[in-house]
């Protein structure tokens, strides 16, 4: 039978100190305790939310699964809420129970610092459309300091493993970040999820990783200046994000950016990305380290001034691109541009099935223009007719066969078959040719960029019969 300790009443702490006798059981009803230490011995907290704890230190061992950051101190829209919710997260951190956030407006002045093992969870629920009815946090932090601080810290002694973020929506009017990750030291947070998310930051950034290890990230709504970056110079891998919705809104224009920026790391998976109204749908950018293993799938870009822009000052290595679609803003010039500094460049990247619709007049679908590409392939591309340019070396697959007339038995020798009357590209393409009946003949390749592309077609000699033939654009460009 467990002993049930009934506060009901504000008490001081007997002595600066109270040490919960063995197995009981602290039953709040109206009460709370004062200032002090209150030492747990497997002690199991019942309490409504409300602050049970007020200037009080915690140690001891505690049988709790969940608390209130309500427990910790005063809370709510007209008070600093950022003291009771890192209080809660320290007892989170000590014990490793759940920190609950209530479905009201919690404002901050200064940064949640999110600890090691702890794991702090809102009520997540939008509705209707452009109202917020969950946990919302509100940053009045008006400098560059996050709302939210992931940290591994050499300094202090905070070290920031398996942590997990979720349900609520960060509404930062400053120029600073909703949600930052960063270290001090060599070691970096890691095993960390942050899910469920939405963010609202007309002048600075959802996310800032400037390390971390197996970092989970997904279903996250942002409306933001500017996204999500992957930078500085500490390790950086095994990123997963998914199912993230990143745009921009009328008024944010001044502080524009990009909606994901990756300038370090390897071993990065994008899925199921939308991104629209923003500088960049993408930038792939770096500067001292090499970038490789960067997976994105299902990635669709709207109305970005550059859609997919990626620029080697190191190797940038074995990116894949797969299942994207591209709509382009009314100034874009390049839906996907390549570049690079001195010697660098991209070797073996992949880039397949990929719809680009909507360019303006004379844009680029596919921009290589310094041929910084080496072992790169292009497959099932739909560029709507846009421009092409391409180094060689590299491998660029039309995503469809097409079949050409019907030679008859009348025809000359030599023979042409019309590609495009609107070349795409700014290389001839290699042409794979198959007929319907074995006859010996050679095939030669034109083009020029904006206007005719056509295979030449010649025999051994004159068909005596109706020929078909099919083709592929395929192969390494000459």
């Amino acid at each position: 039978m467990k002993n049930v300790i009934v506060v009901n009443s504000d008490m001081n702490t007997p002595g600066g100190t109270y040490n919960v006798p063995a197995n009981s059981i602290l039953k709040f009803e109206g009460g709370s305790y004062i200032g002090g230490t209150i030492n747990g011995n497997n002690t199991i907290i019942i309490a409504p939310p409300y602050k049970i704890f007020n200037n009080v230190t915690l140690g001891g061992t505690w049988l709790v699964d969940q608390v209130y950051a309500d427990y910790f101190g005063d809370t709510g829209p007209s008070v600093d809420s950022s003291i009771a919710i890192n209080k809660a997260l320290a007892f989170s951190n000590l014990i490793g129970c759940r920190v609950i956030l209530l479905p009201i407006d919690y404002r901050i002045d200064n940064k949640i610092q999110i600890l090691g093992g702890t794991k702090l969870e809102g009520t997540f629920a939008r509705s209707p459309f452009g109202t917020y009815r969950g946990t919302n946090i509100i940053s009045s932090i008006n400098s560059s300091n996050p709302a939210m601080l992931i940290e591994t810290n050499a300094t202090t002694g905070v070290d920031c493993y398996r942590f997990e973020i979720s349900n609520i929506n960060i509404d930062y009017a400053g120029t600073g970040t909703a949600i930052e990750i960063k270290t001090n030291t060599n070691d970096v947070p890691r095993n960390g999820s942050i899910s469920n998310m939405s963010m609202y930051c007309p002048k600075g950034h959802g996310i800032v990783i400037n390390c971390g290890s197996y970092i989970r990230i997904e279903n996250i709504h942002m409306a933001v200046a500017k996204g999500v970056k992957l930078t500085g110079n500490s390790l950086m891998e095994f990123i997963w994000m998914r199912q993230i919705c990143i745009g921009s809104r009328t008024g944010f224009s001044a502080y524009k950016g990009n909606a994901i920026e990756i300038n370090k790391g390897n071993n990065i998976y994008l899925t199921e990305i939308d991104t629209n109204d923003l500088q960049a749908g993408i930038v792939l950018e770096n500067s001292a380290a090499n970038l490789f293993n960067v997976f994105v799938t299902r990635f669709n870009t709207v109305r970005c001034v550059e859609p997919i822009k990626m620029n080697a000052n190191n190797w940038i290595t074995r990116i894949k691109f797969s299942e994207v679609t591209i709509s382009s803003d009314t100034t874009t010039s390049n839906a996907i541009l390549f570049n690079r500094s001195g010697i660098y460049g991209f070797t073996e990247c992949t880039f397949d099935n990929v719809n680009i619709d909507y360019l303006p007049a004379g844009a680029y679908a596919i921009n290589d223009s310094p041929s910084c590409l080496s072992h790169c392939s292009f497959t099932n591309i739909r560029t709507g007719g846009s421009k092409i340019q391409l180094g060689g070396n590299n491998l660029f697959t039309q995503a469809e066969k097409k079949q050409a007339d019907v030679f008859t038995g009348n025809t000359n020798i030599t023979q042409q078959i019309s590609i495009s009357s609107s070349s795409p590209f700014s290389r001839i393409p290699i042409v794979i040719v198959n007929t319907n009946q074995t006859i010996p003949f050679k095939v030669d390749t034109f083009n020029n960029q904006g206007g005719n592309c056509y295979i030449e077609v010649t025999f051994a000699s004159q068909p005596l019969s109706n020929v078909v033939f099919t083709y592929y654009l395929t192969g390494y460009f000459k």
